[in-house]
């Protein structure tokens, strides 16, 4: 299980790292001419890149930027983003909100952060690339971006899954996320191509677990 140390603190040289993919992220909305609420899907190659990490991060980030935030959990194969939250949990989701068992306001959680709401997602399905890619979700984000001005999905490996790809047609932008030192140029690749075959263009790479002068590690936007 995460703990919420996996969480920048405020005022960190982590922090900073995630302002400026912030920040990023923001000159790339205008350039491309995308105005109101901005749905963000981050994807990795493969499992145990530091996916959920960067999402999480990325939201605290957005949040603490003064925007209304909604994270996430569409990774329903391997839900995580919960665990880096106190107090949060799995018990209801995604999946008990689509069901209809649950209501948007029982499903949301409190982040303890301010500006920033959780979505988990909640209960295994036989068919997670049927919930995601399903018109109940595509409805619900619609609803949601009236509410939140940046929502952050924590999406499924694009290699290891098709889910990711559904999901990439219900976001504005799609970010994959590289471990540094680990993930391969020519996995990179194939993701990117495998995302562009299905006319989806990934805006961005961020590389995590980037070790600085300092030591520490921190994520970059590329």
């Amino acid at each position: 299980r995460f703990q919420a140390t996996a969480l920048a603190g405020e005022n960190t040289e982590a922090a900073e790292s995630f302002r400026t993919v912030v920040s990023a992220l923001s000159y790339a909305a205008v350039k491309e001419g995308h105005e109101g609420a901005q749905v963000f899907l981050l994807s990795s190659c493969v499992p145990s890149e530091g996916k959920s990490t960067v999402a999480a991060n990325l939201a605290v980030a957005l949040a603490r930027e003064g925007h209304r935030t909604l994270l996430i959990d569409c990774d329903l194969r391997r839900p995580t983003a919960h665990a880096f939250f106190v107090g949060a949990h799995n018990a209801a989701g995604v999946a008990e909100l689509l069901a209809g068992r649950k209501s948007l306001e029982e499903s949301l959680q409190a982040s303890g952060v301010e500006g920033l709401a959780l979505l988990a997602a909640g209960a295994r399905v036989p068919n997670p690339g049927h919930v995601v890619g399903s018109q109940a979700l595509a409805a619900l984000l619609l609803r949601l971006r009236g509410e939140y001005d940046r929502i952050v999905l924590d999406g499924p490996p694009a290699l290891v899954v098709n889910d990711g790809l559904l999901l990439a047609a219900r976001a504005d932008h799609l970010l994959l996320v590289a471990a540094a030192g680990e993930s391969t140029r020519r996995a990179l690749s194939a993701a990117a191509e495998r995302m562009e075959a299905h006319g989806v263009e990934p805006l961005g790479v961020v590389l995590n677990k980037a070790e600085t002068d300092s030591g520490r590690y921190r994520a970059y936007y590329a």
